[in-house]
């Protein structure tokens, strides 16, 4: 524009002087929007710091905040997009700026790394993940002043529905298609990788590959963000972020790694003296329907309803129908109970790793519900599997073929059901795996619903197992065998 047929030159010079000094306000809309544009006249002087309002003709143009130094009143000129005296801005150049933060970004579409843990569940392996983030620039630190304090990016849990239409990888075959690369240029690894339990926060997102003279190795390979990892802080839900196995919580948005609604609706944590909207007499959803991928079994999720109209909100659980989709194999309790059998025999002696699913007795009602696993030596004997890693997945069908009652475990236990899908005599205040009181509040832990898988590293003394009351089984219930076979 130097070269128009303007009368005025523009001063690229300077001399020191701010951009704003230089060229004034009908001179900088000339250089926006061409020859014969100047400021508009409508607009206040005071105003053009933030907005410089622009006009040619009978168009009027909101343009860009006013260049630094540039007039906006008698004694005062842009500074940060605020009109100020001069004399006072000329202190505040030399003034310590703490930095602040912007507001929030939206948060960004789902994304997800779509593995399923080795029992075929998406639930158990990965979770959707979307992400908002804020920027240091409000005000930008300055002059030696203190940075943000905080993290710039906060993650919600979402439903990975795209997961349903690719195919399905299991946790440890990503790991393992990794390590099978890199021992192209490695040939020390044996090409099959797996994800430990850590207490390492790192290295439980960690791939980790086994060496072919034993060992294991990583270069730094992590799981896609939303892959489920465990420290040694069980029952918490925590996903991978970054390479960094982090806990996510239902507290509130203003948390950093944060559940969404469907895992943490607001009905789930709530004050005994908060009167809200629930239908009297009638039972509400209020978490998804979790299963655990196992047949026979059903899909179990947390309900709630006020018995009277100024009555608190009464918890329970009911049956409910799962979507199938979200597995990529079921399995029997057979199989399921000779997976844990298999892992309990690698370090336990006097086991052969099959296990089977027990029918009640007399003395035991929950029997069902938990794993027995078989002598090495006596194919009747079979002892039972001491603690939480000796039940069966939430849902498992224990009626064990009585058609006359329908009962699933819970918690290790064998509760009943009514037809309506409710327990007939079980309350949810009596699993204390579903709850956790704090304060007047109460929680309640949904992750808990996913079963974890027995932890291999930790399976190393035969109190694990219960060999002091052996169980012996007839024939009749031993031909449940035949399940895996099936």
């Amino acid at each position: 524009m130097d070269h128009s047929t303007s009368s005025t030159r523009l001063d690229h010079g300077g001399d020191g002087n701010l951009p704003g000094e230089r060229f004034d306000v009908d001179q900088q809309c000339m250089l926006k929007y061409g020859r014969g544009s100047r400021h508009s006249a409508s607009q206040p002087i005071s105003d053009i710091c933030q907005d410089l309002h622009c006009m040619k003709e009978r168009y009027t143009w909101t343009s860009h905040p006013a260049l630094e130094g540039t007039l906006c009143g008698k004694n005062r000129w842009c500074r940060r997009g605020r009109c100020l005296d001069k004399e006072q801005s000329l202190q505040l150049a030399y003034q310590v700026v703490k930095g602040g933060w912007s507001e929030w970004s939206s948060f960004s579409e789902c994304a997800s790394g779509c593995l399923y843990d080795n029992d075929g569940s998406l639930v158990g392996g990965s979770t959707g993940v979307r992400v908002a983030a804020r920027l240091c620039n409000n005000p930008r630190p300055e002059n030696g002043g203190d940075s943000c304090i905080g993290s710039d990016k906060k993650y919600k849990t979402c439903t990975p529905n795209q997961c349903e239409k690719i195919a399905k990888t299991r946790i440890q075959s990503f790991a393992s298609e990794i390590c099978l690369r890199a021992r192209e240029v490695d040939n020390q690894l044996a090409g099959t990788g797996f994800q430990k339990i850590s207490s390492d926060p790192e290295e439980a997102c960690t791939v980790w590959c086994h060496k072919r003279v034993g060992g294991i190795h990583s270069k730094g390979w992590t799981f896609p963000d939303g892959t489920t990892c465990q420290t040694h802080r069980r029952h918490r839900p925590m996903y991978c972020i970054s390479g960094v196995c982090q806990e996510f919580k239902c507290t509130s948005d203003e948390e950093v790694f944060i559940l969404s609604s469907s895992m943490c609706p607001s009905s789930l944590l709530f004050s005994r003296d908060k009167r809200r909207e629930v239908p009297v007499g009638i039972w509400q959803p209020i978490s998804d329907c979790y299963f655990n991928c196992i047949t026979p079994g059903v899909g179990l999720q947390l309900v709630e309803k006020r018995p009277c109209r100024y009555c608190n909100t009464t918890s329970s659980i009911k049956i409910c129908q799962p979507n199938n989709k979200l597995c990529q194999d079921m399995k029997t309790p057979t199989e399921h109970a000779t997976m844990v059998c298999t892992r309990y025999s690698d370090k336990v002696r006097r086991l052969s790793g099959f296990g089977i699913q027990l029918i009640q007795s007399q003395d035991d009602d929950d029997r069902a519900c938990k794993i027995a696993c078989q002598d090495e030596t006596v194919p009747n004997r079979f002892y039972l599997v001491n603690g939480e890693g000796g039940w069966f997945p939430f849902g498992t069908d224990c009626s064990k073929g009585d058609t006359s009652r329908r009962a699933y475990c819970v918690s290790g236990k064998c509760l009943g059901f009514n037809a309506d899908g409710s327990p007939i005599h079980e309350s949810i205040n009596n699993f204390p795996r579903l709850r956790t009181r704090r304060k007047r509040s109460f929680e309640i832990n949904v992750d808990s619903w996913k079963d974890p898988p027995v932890e291999a590293g930790k399976i190393h003394e035969a109190e694990s197992v219960n060999f002091s009351y052996p169980i012996y089984v007839d024939e009749f219930e031993f031909t449940y065998r035949n399940e895996i076979n099936d």
